[in-house]
């Protein structure tokens, strides 16, 4: 029996990540078997000639927020690592960036943590800290799998599903995705 406290997950489309917007890159949906044993999970490729960027902005709901989704290993890539970060656009903030190794499924950045789910799956999360100021109203930027610069190749693909932003210090079990809003526990 797992408690937890009601939380609400401010990114839509969480699960197939249909409302990311994708620059640079492609998003392919329903390619794998997510992490919740069903065939929903997004492969991300790039396109060689645009720096690639995946992201989804929302309004922040509290002043200490965490993001988090699940990433697969093992995907046929000539990349052995992908950026994550998440960015108050307001203020014009990147929080600590963080490098996840498709080889290991670790990730390196401070504040960023890995942990394995079965399967090839990884839930990554990072947590905003007090000195990182947050309004409550500020628009917050989650970036999946690329983040500016690199020109990401068509055979770079890495598998995202389950991307999750939430008010509070800590992950919570995944809130199913719907294309609005959802409060799960």
């Amino acid at each position: 029996l797992l408690i937890e406290e009601q939380r609400t997950n401010l990114l839509v489309n969480s699960g197939t990540l249909s409302s990311v917007s994708w620059l640079g890159g492609t998003r392919t949906a329903n390619q794998l078997v997510a992490p919740d044993g069903t065939q929903t999970a997004s492969v991300i490729t790039g396109n060689a000639s645009v720096a690639a960027n995946y992201f989804q902005r929302t309004t922040a709901t509290a002043t200490t927020l965490t993001f988090s989704c699940y990433v697969k290993t093992g995907l046929v890539s000539s990349r052995t690592s992908f950026v994550f970060l998440m960015r108050n656009s307001t203020t014009g903030t990147n929080f600590q960036a963080g490098t996840f190794s498709t080889t290991t499924g670790a990730i390196s950045g401070g504040g960023w943590t890995s942990t394995s789910v079965g399967n090839g799956w990884f839930r990554i999360s990072y947590t905003s800290t007090q000195s990182q100021v947050i309004s409550v109203g500020d628009t917050i930027t989650c970036y999946f799998g690329a983040v500016g610069g690199p020109l990401y190749q068509p055979t770079d693909a890495i598998g995202l599903w389950g991307a999750q932003l939430e008010a509070g210090a800590f992950p919570t079990s995944y809130i199913p995705p719907r294309d609005s809003i959802v409060t799960g526990k």
